[in-house]
C-alpha cells in the first residue's frame, strides 16, 4: 500500500501490490541486473497538477519519471513521440514495456478486455485486481497486480506509475514510507509494486495486461488506478488470449488525398487482426508483427482534413486518440 500524508493532498495516496511467483524464466543474460533503489525518490509537487489530467501536469510528471529513472539506471525513457496523446491505460502499457525491455524481461503483448474488467473491479473495491483464473478457456500461470489512489499530481496515471517504480521503499530520513507494506522491520514488503512490473515470466508463456482508473469510492476527491498482469501458455503462433490493439504511432501520418498511402502502424496487440479503418472506411491491412501492421489509407474527397486510423482484432478495436490521426493533404 502506498500512502503519503501532506497538506497539499486531499486524501492519502496509497498503493497495494499482489503477486504469485511460479518458476519464472531468467531475464536476458546481457541485460542490466534488476536492482531496487536504496531509498525512495520523492515525486515533487507541481502547481500544474491542480488539474491532474491536464497535459501540463502529465508533462511535469513525465519529466520527474525521467529524472528518477536516470538516477536509478542512468537512462531516461525512450517513448513514442505521441506518448502523451495516448489513453492513460495505454501509457501504463508503454511504460511497463519500456522498463521491462531495459531489464531484459519478456514484453507484455497487449491489453485484454477481461483483464481490463478485473482492473475496473480493483478501482471499485479499492484493492488489487483479483486473479482471473481463465480467459478464452486458457488457464493463467502467473499473476501480479498493483493498485494506487491519490489526489493532486497523484491522481495522474503517470504519478501512480512513478509511485510503483520509484517511491515504493523506505524513506532516507526514516519517515513513514509511502508503501504501507514496507517497513524497516519488514523490508520484504518494500518495492513490491516495482517487482510486479518487472516480474520475470514463466518459460513458455506470454504476458498480458489490463488497467483502469476512476473515482475512488472510499476516499472523496481521490482517483484510483489499478493494473493486472497475467501469463498464459504460448500457442504455436499468435497470442494465447485476445488482445486489444494499441496504436502508438503512424508513419507517415499524412498523405495526398488524391492517392492511397501505405501507412506503417506501430503499437502493441496486433494479433488476430481482422480489419483497419481510416475515417471509418475499411482499409487494406497486412500484419508485420504483433507490434507493427501496414494499412493502406484510401483516397479522400478533400484535402486539409484528418481522420482516425483504427485497427480491429478479435479482442477489440484500438482507441481513437490523437496518436492515431491521419491527415490528408
Amino acid at each position: 500500500m502506498f500512502g503519503r500524508s501532506s497538506v497539499r493532498l486531499v486524501c492519502v495516496l496509497a498503493l497495494v501490490a499482489s503477486a504469485v511467483v511460479l518458476a519464472p524464466a531468467a531475464a536476458s543474460a546481457t541485460a542490466p541486473k534488476q536492482v531496487n533503489p536504496k531509498y525512495n525518490i520523492a515525486l515533487p509537487w507541481y502547481s500544474e497538477c491542480s488539474s491532474p489530467s491536464s497535459l501540463a501536469c502529465s508533462t511535469k510528471v513525465l519529466g520527474a519519471l525521467n529524472v528518477a529513472r536516470k538516477t536509478v539506471n542512468g537512462t531516461t525513457y525512450s517513448l513514442p513521440a505521441n506518448f502523451l496523446k495516448l489513453t492513460s491505460v495505454e501509457q501504463l502499457l508503454v511504460l511497463t514495456n519500456v522498463d521491462r525491455a531495459y531489464y531484459g524481461q519478456q514484453p507484455v503483448l497487449g491489453l485484454n478486455s477481461t483483464l481490463n474488467t478485473a482492473a475496473i473491479g480493483g478501482v471499485k473495491s479499492d484493492a488489487d485486481p483479483g486473479l482471473v483464473a481463465k480467459i478464452a478457456g486458457k488457464a493463467e500461470s502467473l499473476y501480479a497486480a498493483n493498485w494506487a489512489t491519490g489526489s493532486g499530481e497523484y491522481a495522474n496515471v503517470l504519478a501512480a506509475y512513478y509511485g510503483w517504480m520509484y517511491d515504493d521503499g523506505l524513506n532516507k530520513d526514516g519517515s513513514k514510507p509511502s508503501n504501507l507494506d514496507c517497513t524497516k522491520a519488514k523490508p520484504a514488503g518494500c518495492w513490491g509494486h516495482r517487482v510486479d512490473i518487472l516480474q520475470s515470466s514463466k518459460a513458455g508463456t506470454q504476458r498480458f495486461m489490463g488497467a483502469a482508473g476512476g473515482a475512488d469510492p472510499r476516499f472523496h476527491g481521490c482517483t484510483a488506478w489499478a493494473a493486472i498482469w497475467e501469463n498464459f501458455a504460448s500457442p504455436k503462433s499468435g497470442a494465447a488470449i485476445p488482445t486489444i490493439p494499441t496504436v502508438t504511432g503512424l508513419s507517415p501520418a499524412s498523405g495526398k488525398h488524391t492517392a492511397t498511402t501505405a501507412v506503417t502502424v506501430t503499437g502493441y496487440g496486433f494479433y488476430g487482426v481482422s480489419n483497419a479503418y481510416v475515417w471509418a472506411v475499411s482499409s487494406k491491412v497486412a500484419v508485420v508483427s504483433g507490434t507493427k501492421v501496414t494499412v493502406t489509407a484510401p483516397k479522400h474527397a478533400t484535402a486539409g482534413t484528418s481522420g482516425h486510423l483504427t485497427v480491429k482484432t478479435s479482442g477489440g478495436t484500438s482507441s481513437v486518440t490523437p496518436a492515431a490521426l491521419f491527415a490528408y493533404t
